[in-house]
């Protein structure tokens, strides 16, 4: 019987093991793309050569972007080029005191899983889009940032290439 467990232990590290290095190998993949400026990899934006300047707290709804170099800074692009996400909404999170990352993070994805139905014009649960927020942490927050930044991207992250609003997929 013990055999057994050590044998499934090991089965179990070994898919664990397996599975990690496939998404450091997609990540690295991504990553290469970008750097060679290779058109179709996700954030790669094609032709498109964009300066990653935009603060994401400087987006605006409507506004088409690349995946953020550094979850700060992002480059806006033309909807109609590749990208990665597009603003549904900014939601502002009400309270006085940091209410916690877990508090925050539930509270944007339903209010911006909310905002993805609004925007394309179908329900959440049947749509092909993921709703994504970029939100304040306890530094942001304490500086006066309570704005969640709602985002639509493609449910198995491939890129897109028009605007989402009203298109109802």
């Amino acid at each position: 019987m013990r055999p057994a467990r050590i044998l499934i232990a090991a089965l179990a590290a070994a898919t664990l093991v397996t599975t990690l290095s496939g998404c450091a190998l997609i990540d690295t993949a991504r990553d290469l793309g970008r750097a060679l400026g290779g058109g179709g990899a996700p954030g790669s934006g094609g032709s498109v050569d964009p300066d990653y300047d935009t603060a994401l707290d400087e987006l605006e709804v409507g506004d088409c972007f690349l995946e953020p170099d550094d979850d700060i800074e992002t480059a806006i692009v033309d909807c109609s080029d590749e990208h990665d996400y597009e603003v549904t909404a900014l939601v502002t999170l009400e309270g006085v005191d940091y209410p916690g990352d877990i508090k925050v993070d539930k509270l944007s994805r339903a209010l911006c899983s909310q905002a993805l139905t609004d925007y394309v014009g179908i329900p959440y649960s049947d749509s092909s889009l993921e709703s994504w927020a970029w939100t304040p942490d306890e530094d942001g927050w304490a500086d006066g940032d309570h704005v969640a930044v709602c985002t639509a991207t493609d449910y198995y992250y491939d890129v897109l290439d028009q605007s989402v609003k009203d298109a109802r997929i």
